[in-house]
């Protein structure tokens, strides 16, 4: 678990691994949350590969999407690791928030691509 920075195509963007430790995800998500607000146009790299989501995280991403990405953002969020019951909680989210600046994508290249697009 670990929020890190890296350069794709002379862009930077923040890289999200999330992990199997529920407390840890529930504090990234605080500290991906603080970076967003200082930080227009932010590209975000997800990872949920090898996590499980909890009751008490989604209503944390719900409310999260509500702040973040309801609203007009410039922000982009490319998501990987969803897979199996992940998927349908992501596209309950996605509908849930409104958020249409957020997609899932089958690997990491696919995602940074479309982020620096």
């Amino acid at each position: 678990m670990a929020l890190t920075w890296m350069e794709h195509a002379g862009r930077r963007i923040l890289v999200t691994t999330y992990g199997r430790v529920h407390e840890d995800n529930m504090r990234f998500l605080d500290q991906q949350g603080e970076i967003e607000r200082h930080h227009p146009g932010l590209l975000i790299l997800s990872d949920y590969r090898g996590t499980a989501a909890t009751a008490e995280y989604i209503e944390k991403v719900k409310a999260y999407g509500r702040e973040f990405r309801s609203g007009p953002t410039n922000v982009r969020n490319a998501v990987i690791g969803i897979t199996g019951l992940k998927q349908i909680l992501f596209r309950a989210y996605l509908a849930f928030t409104g958020d249409k600046h957020t997609r899932a994508f089958d690997g990491e290249e696919q995602a940074k691509a479309w982020l620096v697009s």
